[in-house]
């Protein structure tokens, strides 16, 4: 990722799939939309305000600190911050008006007005080792991530374009039956499906529609399913008189041979 082990500044590819496997958030949302614990066993809505998350025991981060509410309150107080405020993940905390650690299991989170989506804003929070966040900054701590998931880094491999990560046997949801994990972003979709057919990864992601049967047909299987987000599209019409998108007939019609 153009940000390397810095979870905070996208929500997309590359970085999304590397972060996954280093970082846990509270909740996440799973393939079906639906939200799921991750961090958090548990959320309550206390009044129309007040979200109370119970947290999962006996969760340590790579290096063997303690993941407790007072980490996560950490990354919410950082993200609410001046400095914090610059990067894009901070604005699913923009309701967030207090933050309450109420024993190291517990954790409080007061917003501002209502917000209903506030355990799904949780899933893109992914939490950070705090004293290592604190100690190295955003930029260091890129470069040596710590967090709570199934792989640690070993080495970003930059010059190669590959990612090696080893199996954290300790985490909470260690992986099975994987002692590596070895990440390779290949830009050129031609150039993925190759390395598939060739044997070179076992795993590829983003196929085109077009790649699918030559996929199927050399053996492999294709797993399709929905993402778990809202697509949009913008008009441009500001600026732009001469656009046909000036006319809402226009726009309608675009509107209409959506499915």
């Amino acid at each position: 990722p153009p940000s390397l082990g810095n979870p905070l500044t996208s929500v997309g590819q590359p970085g999304s799939g590397v972060w996954s496997a280093l970082f846990d958030s509270l909740t996440v949302i799973g393939p079906d939309g639906a939200l799921e614990p991750a961090l958090a066993l548990s959320w309550d809505l206390v009044n129309d305000t007040r979200w109370v998350f119970h947290l999962r025991p006996n969760v340590t981060f790579h290096n063997g600190a303690p993941m407790n509410a007072t980490a996560v309150a950490a990354i919410l107080a950082y993200l609410r911050s001046p400095e914090g405020r610059r990067f894009y993940i901070s604005t699913e905390v923009d309701t967030i008006a207090a933050v309450e650690v109420i024993d190291p299991l517990t954790l409080a989170i007061e917003t501002s007005v209502p917000d209903a989506i506030l355990p799904k804003r949780m899933a893109l929070v992914a939490v950070p080792e705090p004293d290592l966040w604190r100690t190295l900054g955003p930029d260091g701590f890129a470069q040596a991530p710590v967090g709570t998931g199934s792989f640690k880094l070993r080495e970003w491999g930059q010059a190669t374009g590959r990612m090696i990560f080893d199996a954290d046997e300790d985490s909470w949801r260690a992986p099975i039956d994987i002692d590596v994990l070895e990440l390779w972003t290949v830009s050129d979709a031609t150039s993925r499906v190759q390395a598939l057919i060739t044997g070179q990864v076992d795993v590829l992601e983003a196929v085109s529609i077009d790649d699918v049967e030559l996929i199927e047909t050399s053996g492999f299987k294709v797993w399709a399913f929905g993402g778990a987000q809202v697509a949009s599209i913008a008009f441009r019409t500001v600026g732009n008189p001469e656009s046909p998108l000036q006319d809402s007939r226009v726009r309608q019609a675009l509107n209409y041979a959506v499915n």
